[in-house]
């Protein structure tokens, strides 16, 4: 996972910004329970996502959903 998030900062010229774990830099990323490369429907486990430095947890996700559907 590590190699494919610094591919994508090479590719959008932002090496440093983003692909990195590191003060300043960007941090949007889903956390999930289990490993997805041991596992794929790991990925449908959330706990929670931090999107622009901010956490979001699954029980506020799951809130917004019912919210807006």
């Amino acid at each position: 996972m590590q190699c494919l998030l610094t591919l994508i900062a090479k590719y959008f010229e932002m090496k440093g910004q983003f692909g990195v774990i590191q003060k300043s830099a960007s941090a949007d990323f889903v956390l999930v329970e289990g490993n997805p490369l041991e596992n794929l429907s790991n990925l449908r486990k959330v706990n929670g996502v931090m999107v622009r430095g901010k956490w979001l947890p699954k029980e506020k996700l799951q809130g917004e959903l019912r919210r807006r559907i």
